[in-house]
């Protein structure tokens, strides 16, 4: 008789097909939606966190004022709650993209511990297109288009640092970098980098260069994995807890190398402004051995000039005192040649007159003294001749002697003068120069006043805004799925619920028939259960099959505009599958007895006959003549039929609108997705830049 019953079970099957295909389908539509909804938030969490454990994402970074020193690197590295860490180098920059110039966070990587899988090399890289840098001057960037320009593997970029007062060569040992490989972290999971004082405050893409390119004394970040997190989930409760507890330890080492690193600096800063007192005051001291001295020499040189002047003087004086006596001397000698020729010219004419009256011995006598007269007038003149030549030469050689001399007080004077200016414009560029110096060490004195205590800055992943957003939406996915799904179980129950309800009311006379051959009522139900239960585990397999791969594909895939991620992972999950397929199953199990508990209570003889139609009944629309009078047959006994089963009725109305609201929620979802980036940065965001103000600043004007 089982066999029999078994048997006409499967007959059953067949003959009603529809109704069995009906049943498997909402009910593979409804699991497979369920689990493929519910499956998404772990699916989404279980690739980033495979994601962030293949490469390596941090659990902490840390950021000082300061940077770090070996000492610092020494001291968080020593901690027991460190597994790994990678102190790097980050910069903001300026790269050409096109014609525009674009912000870039420009990272370190190390050369030597690329091929390790231990060993501190943290935030890895997924290499898209190319390799990564292995040499000094390579660089890789991030994988996409940058403003318009999509930055190609082989290019050259240049960078600068975008500040006035610094070169990018103070940051990096070269300003020009080829491009070998377009890459993407996990560190950076979307599309946006964060702010920087450069440009226009917006970092536009990131780039990786070798570590020894950096011309850095300190780092600038410490990466760290801690021990407590290995294994968990980053999602999970238990990682935030480890993070928490290994956070405050982190804080204890920065509390005590901040009061360090600030006694290190402010010690080196003393020290530096003791030495410039110093050389501030050996510079003054120099300064006055060097003035004194040249003071010194201008007070000789203007004694030797002022002696030089009364010599030249003296000189002069002599001088002409020596021309006026020559003068005078060869005057004389010229009023006594010519009063020699006045008289020797009166004697000879006198002679030549009385010369033939005189005897002549006499005459002879006379005529020998006028000879001797006239060469002694002779000898004379030429004497005179020659004292005058020789007065000239010693007055012009005089005059020349003074002029000389002239000459050199006058060069004498002028570098004096020009000694005095040079004395001057020493003195003034040594008192700027200490007056430079006075008002540096002032200002140096100020800043070692002004020196602060270096602050930690202690960064977990929540304060990346990609990894924070991206756990939010799977929040929102597994929220989602803990209402939106439920409609489609409601949805299978009810169609489950008419479809056996219908069937069980057209078999009542078998029911009827098996009831009086002796069959329990559970033997008689379990037809139905059975019926119902196939279709709900074939139904659930298919659903499962499906819904387990192509519900978490199609959501990843909508939130990849928003997300880096690799592809998806999406496990079997059999504890889901196990559930889920469990709750189909009560379902249909509950449709099923409550379709069959009223039949199953009536007697066999009243099973087996015809069940009586229910009573026709007014209802309110009848009257309303004006619209019910024009109503067809059809149309009239549709209406009464509505409010006759009254449990169909709401069967369907729920049904339709459990249906409606799955399409409208399921639009909804997808318009949301897609709306969420032009609105964020289209109607949120309506800025282009933004300003913000230092609470420390002082204000001025």
């Amino acid at each position: 008789m089982k066999n029999a019953h078994l048997k006409d079970t499967f007959r059953e099957m067949w003959r009603t097909r529809s109704r069995f295909i009906a049943i498997f389908a909402i009910i593979a539509l409804g699991t497979g939606f369920f689990a493929g909804v519910k499956v998404t938030c772990p699916d989404m969490q279980l690739t980033a966190d495979k994601y962030f454990e293949e490469y390596k994402l941090m659990d902490l970074r840390l950021v000082s004022t300061y940077g770090f020193n070996k000492e610092d690197v020494e001291a968080v590295k020593n901690s027991p709650a460190v597994r790994e860490m990678m102190p790097a180098y980050s910069i903001d920059a300026i790269i050409k993209a096109g014609n525009e110039d674009k912000v870039a966070k420009l990272h370190s990587i190390p050369l030597d511990k690329l091929k390790q899988e231990t060993g501190g090399y943290l935030n890895r890289y997924r290499v898209i297109e190319g390799r990564l840098p292995e040499r000094p001057g390579e660089c890789a960037v991030e994988k996409g288009k940058i403003g318009g320009v999509n930055i190609a593997v082989g290019e050259e970029i240049s960078l600068n640092s975008g500040r006035e007062d610094r070169a990018i060569t103070d940051y990096l040992k070269q300003s020009t970098y080829k491009v070998v490989g377009h890459v993407e972290t996990p560190y950076y999971l979307t599309f946006e980098k964060g702010t920087s004082s450069l440009g226009n405050g917006t970092v536009a893409l990131y780039a990786i260069i070798p570590e020894e390119d950096f011309n850095m004394e300190v780092h600038t970040d410490l990466n760290i994995t801690l021990q407590s997190t290995k294994g968990l989930s980053a999602f999970g409760d238990a990682y935030r807890e480890a993070v928490k507890s290994d956070r405050e330890k982190f804080e204890d080492i920065a509390e005590d190398r901040e009061e360090q690193r600030y006694n290190e600096v402010y010690s080196e800063a003393v020290q530096k402004l003791e030495a410039s007192k110093k050389e501030l005051a050996e510079g003054e001291e120099e300064q006055q051995v060097k003035l004194a001295g040249a003071l010194d020499d201008l007070k000789k040189g203007e004694a030797a000039i002022k002696s030089g002047k009364l010599e030249l003087e003296s000189q002069r004086k002599i001088y002409n005192q020596m021309v006026t006596a020559s003068e005078a001397g060869l005057e004389q000698a010229e009023n006594r040649l010519q009063s020699g020729e006045t008289g020797y010219s009166e004697n000879f004419k006198l002679f030549e007159q009385n010369r033939d009256g005189m005897p002549a011995s006499q005459a002879a006598a006379i005529e020998a003294g006028l000879k001797n007269t006239r060469l002694e007038l002779d000898a004379g003149a030429k004497e005179l001749v020659k004292q005058r030549a020789l007065f000239e030469k010693q007055k012009r050689e005089g005059g020349e002697k003074l002029k000389e001399s002239a000459l050199k007080l006058e060069q004498s004077e002028k570098k004096l003068e020009e000694g005095r200016a040079e004395y001057e414009k020493q003195k003034n560029e040594s008192d700027k120069k200490l007056e430079t110096a006075r008002k540096e060490i002032v200002q140096a004195e100020q800043k070692v006043k002004d020196i602060k205590k270096p602050q930690w800055y202690i960064t977990d992943r929540n304060n990346n805004p990609g990894y924070t957003s991206y756990s939010e939406d799977t929040k929102r996915i597994d929220a989602i799925a803990k209402i939106f799904p439920v409609f489609f179980f409601f949805v299978a129950a009810f169609v489950c619920l008419t479809t056996m309800t219908r069937m069980v009311e057209e078999q009542r006379i078998q029911i009827g028939t098996l009831k009086a051959l002796g069959y329990s009522s559970f033997a008689i139900a379990s037809k139905y259960l059975v019926y119902a239960a196939i279709a709900s585990m074939a139904g659930s397999i298919a659903g499962l099959s499906i819904g387990l791969k192509l519900f978490p594909f199609v959501i990843t895939n909508a939130y990849s505009m928003l997300y880096r991620l690799p592809p998806t992972v999406m496990p079997f999950r059999i504890d889901y599958a196990f559930w889920i397929t469990l709750g189909a199953l009560a379902c249909t199990s509950l449709a099923v007895y409550s379709a069959c508990y009223r039949e199953l209570t009536e007697q066999p003889s009243s099973l087996m006959r015809p069940k009586a139609p229910k009573m026709g009944k007014r209802v309110l629309l009848e009257r309303v003549p004006f619209i019910w009078n024009r109503l067809n047959f059809f149309s009239k006994v549709t209406i009464r039929n509505l409010f006759r089963y009254k449990k169909r009725l709401f069967m369907t109305l729920l049904g339709v609108a459990g249906c409606t609201a799955l399409m409208l929620a399921g639009f909804g979802l997808r318009d949301a997705i897609s709306s969420i980036v032009p609105r964020q940065y289209g109607e949120v965001f309506k800025f282009n830049a933004m300003i913000i103000i230092d609470e420390n600043s002082k204000r001025t004007g």
